[in-house]
Formats: structure tokens, C-alpha cells, sequence
């Protein structure tokens, strides 16, 4: 709750003006008629604002199902002498519902009332209701990544993964160049000296399409 108070205040003084006499410094000589001086404050004004906000919220898995909700209440009002008082007022509930994190839909809903809508107009109910699908959670997807066998990338099924990106950067690089240097002489690994290469590489990717 936030309140502030101005209240209005006058005050009237009388004075009158003297200087000291030419003659003698211990004398005053009265040199003007009485005058006044106001002190005075137009506006008056008393504000006082009030708000309430109130939450309950769920969210519960079972198995591969997620389910969530939440209900919240809120109302603000403000009151000023000089002006007609405000309120609003807002009920809200939101439910959410997802199927192993992959299918999810989401219910929302408003009813909202304010002070600057006329009778049989202040309150309106406002819902929404959307659906998602989040495709990185997939299997399909989580099996492919950005890159090459040979190289500094690495493919995203873990049988494929062949060195540390982190730690392994330079002999990555001597080995990219390696093998492309090999590939341009040979593409098909159909040289002798290849042929326990070209063994492990069919028997790597035969493995990794039965995962798949």
C-alpha cells in the first residue's frame, strides 16, 4: 500500500520597515507603513493506493507426463480527493500439459475488470490456448549432428565420435589433412594398404545405421 497526504496551509505575517537613524546607530526610524507577507499553498490533495496480488501454483510429472498450473488473483486501486477513484481487477488461471517433454498444450485464461469501462462493460474474460512441439527432444533428431567423419567435426551418434574437441584440437587437423590427402589418391579405400581402413569404417557405419 502506498499513501501520500498534501494538505493546504496559509499563514499571514505582519512586518514592518526600519533603518537606523544618521545621527545615532542606537536609534531606529520607522521608514514604511505595516505590510504582509503570505505563505500559501491552492492544491490540496490526499492519494492512497492499494494493491493485493495472490499466486497458488502446481506442477507435477508422472511418468511421461508433465502437468502444471497456476491461479493467481490481482487488484489495484487507487484513491485521490481531486479525482474519481480507479480499481483493477484481474482473476487468472493457466494449465499446462506435456507428453516426455516433446507434445505440450497451454490453456490460458483472464477475467478482467476496470474502472474506465462503462456499466455492463467493466469485465471481459480473455482466454488463449496454444499447442507446441519441441523437435529437439526427438530421437530422429538427437541422432544427427553438424559433421564430417573426418575432420574437425564430429557426428552426433556417439559410436561416430572419434576425439575430444577440446583437448584434441591439432591432432584433429593433422588427421583432416591426412585423410583427405588419402581420400583424393584413393576414394574407395580399394588400395591393399586400405583395406583393414575400409574394414572398420563399413563395420562403424553399419552399427551406427542398426542404432538408428
Amino acid at each position: 500500500m502506498d499513501s501520500r497526504t498534501i494538505s493546504s496551509i496559509r499563514r499571514t505575517i505582519t512586518f514592518a520597515y526600519y533603518e537606523k537613524d544618521a545621527t545615532n546607530e542606537n536609534v531606529l526610524r520607522r521608514t514604511r507603513e505595516d505590510d504582509s507577507m503570505i505563505n500559501k499553498v491552492d492544491n490540496t490533495s490526499s492519494f492512497r493506493r492499494t494493491g493485493i496480488v495472490a499466486q497458488l501454483d502446481y506442477n507435477r510429472t508422472f511418468g511421461k507426463h508433465g502437468v502444471s498450473a497456476l491461479a493467481f488473483y490481482e487488484q489495484y486501486e487507487s484513491n485521490d480527493e481531486m479525482v474519481l477513484p480507479t480499481r483493477f481487477q484481474s482473476v487468472n488461471g493457466w494449465f499446462g500439459y506435456n507428453y516426455d517433454k516433446k507434445y505440450g498444450i497451454d490453456v490460458i485464461g483472464a477475467y478482467q475488470g476496470s474502472h474506465k469501462f462503462g456499466p455492463g462493460h467493466k469485465f471481459g474474460f480473455f482466454p488463449t490456448i496454444s499447442a507446441g512441439w519441441t523437435v529437439s527432444n526427438e530421437s530422429f533428431w538427437k541422432a544427427r549432428g553438424p559433421g564430417d567423419f573426418f575432420g574437425s567435426r564430429q557426428h552426433g551418434l556417439p559410436t561416430l565420435q572419434i576425439a575430444d574437441l577440446m583437448n584434441d584440437t591439432r591432432t584433429l587437423h593433422a588427421a583432416q589433412a591426412e585423410a583427405v590427402a588419402m581420400l583424393a589418391d584413393d576414394p574407395l579405400l580399394e588400395a591393399p594398404e586400405h583395406a583393414l581402413l575400409e574394414q572398420q569404417v563399413q563395420q562403424m557405419f553399419e552399427k551406427a545405421g542398426a542404432m538408428n
